[in-house]
């Protein structure tokens, strides 16, 4: 679209000081300003003017700063070298505030003492300035023009010879609305039938709908004098309520009738009104009469053309989400049942009408009429669309979706006074358009049909037609993070998701910082329970331009749902975290959380040095080398570290966070965008830690259980190392890779027979006999050991895969003679080696699984280097093939101590004895540690890492 100049403005003060003289203030607006010297101290940087004695009033002084000069020359320097629609430069607005001791003299007149003539470049336009009653809606077509009395009548009769009247009566409906009233009083009467446009009357009846004592829900009020005084005297007193006033001096004459017309015109031609005001003033029809503008700043864009065609493009939009951006290639029989064909065509060519067309406001027609006929589409389109919902049958949702295919939409639209690239004819920032500097876009947000201005590219996940476990929608939340721009207010908000059809569109105002990349992350959580994220990368330079290449795009980075359809099964979460990388080892945190939605920067170094040192001890207390008490006690302090590494940034928010730590059996859930990210998230401590000084001795520690086998009752504020203290022992932790999913994440996973699939690496001896500890829960035939004849990858990529997938073998990294090369688990299979890029390749060849998406449980031993971290290439094959759960380890461990792990979050999760209940995988993986490092006070249980939904749950046949 072409868009406007930005709002830059001036206000000068006059304030009678005590010598007698007048002093001008003078404010910008950006807030900078000049304030007049105080009586009794030098005014260095101020001169004197006069201003020669009238009939009305004495000769006057005026004291001004000589800054107002350079502050002058920086607000023209912002304006553009021209504006569209207008037949020269733009001019800057001058808001005039005075006294009554200088009611008499008109603003012009005291403007052009301060500052250079009006009438040479660069242009300024003196404007009362005038209180800012309330807000007003958007402007939207048709027009409401009203006049009053005997001089409204023949202002009306003038306006039918303006771009606002059609021969078209059914394009006049959408142009404007033309009302003549006999009486003052009956404007007031007409208040509820909505705000009135442009109001047109004259001296008199101005002075007595004043005195009625109201005049709110007036747009711009024009005032038609009685003589030359009328034109600025005591402009707030005139209809006070009304958010401008342009009073015209002069006889009742056909010169006034003329000066409405070219007001009017100004106005179809989307220019503000202090440059209607301007161009009406200097044009030979209106001889020289003076035009009087009263308004405030935001009162000047009241009328902006801009702003309607934005109201269409927003209901193009809405449209838009109901039967989707290709309507060219739509066949109406797809979307429509056959009765309502004939309908259907006419939604579909209304909408792609008002899309097509083209407009300019270069001239009065160019922008008017074509945004008329827009109006008028919309408005056929949305009739067309209420008669197809009365088709409907009752109690089904009635609002069409083309194919009932519904996805996530972003764009990223232009406010209305804005400046865009040449050429470009929506307000929409498009693939190839850059941002402005320090410019304000909306962020809009909503869940429908693809819109033809979304940026997001790439195949995304549909959504269902109908949400299968709730027929009354369900509230969604949608968080903006970004630490390159401004979110202005809340950057999260509600998102209402109906069982079928189009959401509403939700809108962040953003605002752009320093030129260069930008980015922000457009998170969807349902229960604080991430679905779907989307990083919107952008260029950020000193003007907008078109690029050849794509410069503005989204694109979605994890899924938790595919088709929507499983939100009742998705659990809520006390946090959701999640972890970002930028490519250059910068890394974001995301926080979300009741109450709770912020962006932290993590240094990438340090929090890789605190995990390293995190599995050096756990490694340290496998090989005992150090005792479990003294483990306990290192790691409370490094994962103590770690959370204060994490999240010492928090302000406001600290205590949202702080509310967590409070509670337990909490779900907590972490996202890694970047599969090589390695804090090792159960083992975050978030408890007070004892007093302790270099050199103590190691301070007692609690594994959680007294003396005579209780629970112990400590709590995160005693001081205490307790177990407890860990995210992974007193939490539900959830740790997903991000991934744009082809299916919902698994909820359920069926045992069939064989229900385990097991390959060693080493001696089954080594394992405790984990073959036969498995039988034990998984009677026999369901647990399958594959021998030397049989091959790994042919069974993962089998139709019988079994739901539980063991791998437990040596983890080798350096390259040795006659082994494959790169990361490798040694098997005693007939594949001999299980590696990363094999099962990538399988996946090319085989496609991802279908169900069972089966939990793998990697349990490397006597590796070179620690997993997951170095294992980061079998998590990522592994989320990529679609595994229901990965299961690894955070350092080296000895198999018997690996398979102790597997089959305590196996009975767990089969709800075999001590627990005798099926637990989710989150519950399983939590109740396995407690096992060993609880009950057994061992705190090798600490060792191992799992990634999986919360709700994963094993069901039998």
């Amino acid at each position: 679209m072409e868009l406007e100049v930005p709002r830059v403005w001036l206000r000068l003060s006059f304030e009678l000081q005590v010598d007698g003289q007048f002093a001008v203030g003078v404010t910008d607006h950006r807030g900078r300003r000049v304030t007049p010297p105080r009586p009794g101290r030098g005014a260095y940087g101020w001169d004197d003017v006069s201003i020669p004695a009238t009939e009305l009033t004495p000769p006057l002084v005026l004291r001004r700063p000589t800054a107002v000069w350079r502050i002058f020359r920086d607000a023209v320097g912002a304006l553009p070298d021209f504006r569209t629609g207008s037949s020269s430069p733009p001019a800057l607005p001058i808001f005039v505030s005075v006294p009554r001791e200088l009611a008499l003299i008109r603003s012009d007149v005291l403007v052009s003492q301060v500052l250079p003539p009006s009438n040479e470049p660069p242009r300024w336009v003196a404007v009362h300035d005038r209180p800012a009653f309330g807000q007003v809606a958007p402007f939207v077509l048709p027009l409401t023009i009203v006049g009053v009395g005997e001089r409204g009548a023949d202002a009306l009769r003038r306006v039918e010879q303006t771009p606002w009247s059609s021969p078209d009566e059914s394009l006049q409906a959408h142009l404007a609305d033309i009302t003549w009233l006999d009486e003052p009083a009956d404007v007031i009467r007409r208040q509820p039938e909505g705000d009135v446009d442009v109001l047109v009357l004259d001296a008199y009846d101005a002075r007595a709908l004043t005195a009625a004592g109201s005049s709110a829900g007036i747009r711009a009020a024009i005032v038609l004098g009685a003589g030359p005084a009328a034109a600025h005297t005591d402009p707030e007193s005139v209809l006070p309520l009304a958010r401008s006033v342009i009073t015209v001096a002069g006889p009742p004459d056909a010169v006034q009738l003329d000066i409405i017309a070219l007001l009017l015109r100004g106005v179809s031609r989307d220019l503000p009104l202090h440059e209607a005001v301007r161009e009406a003033a200097t044009h030979h029809d209106a001889q020289g009469r003076v035009i009087a503008l009263s308004a405030s700043p935001d009162a000047l864009h009241d009328l902006r053309l801009t702003a309607a065609w934005d109201s269409v493009e927003g209901s193009v939009v809405a449209l838009s989400g109901t039967i989707g951006a290709g309507t060219g290639s739509t066949t109406v029989a797809s979307m429509f049942p056959p009765e309502q064909h004939e309908l259907g065509r006419s939604l579909i060519a209304d909408v792609d009408a008002a899309r097509h067309l083209e407009f300019s406001f270069t001239g009065e027609a160019h922008g008017l009429i074509p945004l008329a006929i827009a109006r008028k589409a919309v408005a056929d389109a949305e009739r067309a669309a209420r008669e197809l919902a009365s088709a409907f049958a009752p109690g089904t949702d009635p609002t069409v979706t083309r194919d009932g295919v519904r996805v996530v939409n972003l764009g990223l639209r232009r406010r209305g006074d804005q400046v865009g690239p040449p050429g470009v004819r929506t307000s929409y920032v498009e693939h190839v358009c850059s941002l402005a500097a320090g410019q304000r876009y909306d962020l809009e947000v909503q869940i429908g049909a693809a819109w033809p201005q979304s940026l997001v590219v790439g195949e995304l996940p549909s959504v269902d037609m109908l949400l299968p476990d709730d027929r009354r929608g369900h509230d969604l939340h949608v968080a903006v993070f970004t630490d390159t721009m401004t979110v202005v207010g809340e950057a999260t908000r509600v998102l209402r998701l109906p069982p079928s059809g189009p959401s509403p569109v939700l809108t962040f105002p953003l605002v752009a910082g320093a030129a260069g990349p930008a980015w922000a992350r457009v998170s969807l959580y349902h229960r604080d329970n991430l679905l779907q994220t989307f990083r919107l990368d952008l260029l950020v330079e000193e003007a907008e331009r078109t690029h050849p290449g794509m410069v503005a795009s989204a694109g979605l980075q994890h899924s938790a749902t595919r088709d929507w359809g499983n939100l009742g099964a998705l659990g809520r979460r006390a946090l959701s975290l999640t972890v970002n990388s930028d490519g250059a080892r910068g890394h974001r945190l995301f926080v979300k959380g009741e109450d709770l939605a912020v962006t932290l920067p993590i240094d990438h170094d340090r929090g890789e040095e605190v995990a390293r040192e995190v599995r050096q001890i756990l490694t340290a207390n496998v090989n005992r080398a150090i005792s479990s008490a003294e483990a306990l006690w290192r790691l409370a302090v490094r994962g103590s570290d770690l959370f204060t590494f994490l999240f010492d940034r928090l302000r406001e928010e600290a205590d949202a966070l702080a509310a967590v730590c409070r509670r337990e059996d909490e779900t907590l859930q972490i996202i890694r965008a970047d599969p090589a990210e390695s804090v090792p998230w159960s083992l975050v401590y978030d408890w007070d830690l004892p007093d302790f000084r270099y050199g103590d001795e190691s301070p007692p520690v609690c594994f959680g259980r007294t003396e005579e086998g209780r629970r112990c009752t400590h709590h995160s504020t005693d001081g205490v190392v307790c177990v407890y203290g860990f995210w992974g022992i007193r939490h539900h932790v959830e740790e997903l890779l991000a991934a744009p999913r082809e299916t919902d994440l698994p909820g359920t996973l069926r045992i069939t027979e064989p229900s385990v699939l097991v390959a060693l690496g080493v001696d089954p001896a080594a394992t405790g006999d984990l073959v036969g500890r498995l039988s034990a829960v998984f009677p026999p035939p369901r647990v399958r050991h594959l021998g030397s004849t049989d091959r790994l990858l042919d069974s993962l990529f089998s139709a019988d895969r079994p739901a539980v997938v063991i791998v437990l073998g040596h983890h080798k990294t350096t390259d040795v003679v006659s082994e494959p090369v790169g990361s490798r688990i040694a098997l005693r299979t007939a594949d001999g080696w299980l590696q990363a890029k094999e099962i990538t390749r399988r996946r090319r060849q085989n496609g991802s699984w279908q169900p069972p998406q089966s939990i793998v449980m990697l349990l490397s031993c006597g590796s070179a280097a620690p997993a997951p971290t170095a294992m980061s290439s079998f998590l990522a094959a592994l989320n990529g093939v679609g595994a229901g759960a990965v299961l690894g380890t955070e350092c080296d461990v000895y198999s018997d101590l690996a398979a102790d792990f597997a089959i305590n979050v196996l009975a767990a999760l089969a709800g075999a004895e001590p627990i005798g209940r099926a637990l989710p995988f989150a519950g399983a993986v939590r109740a396995a540690r407690h096992r060993i490092v609880i009950d057994k006070g061992d705190a090798r249980g600490l060792a191992f890492a799992a990634f999986g939904p919360a709700e994963l749950a094993l069901v039998r046949q």
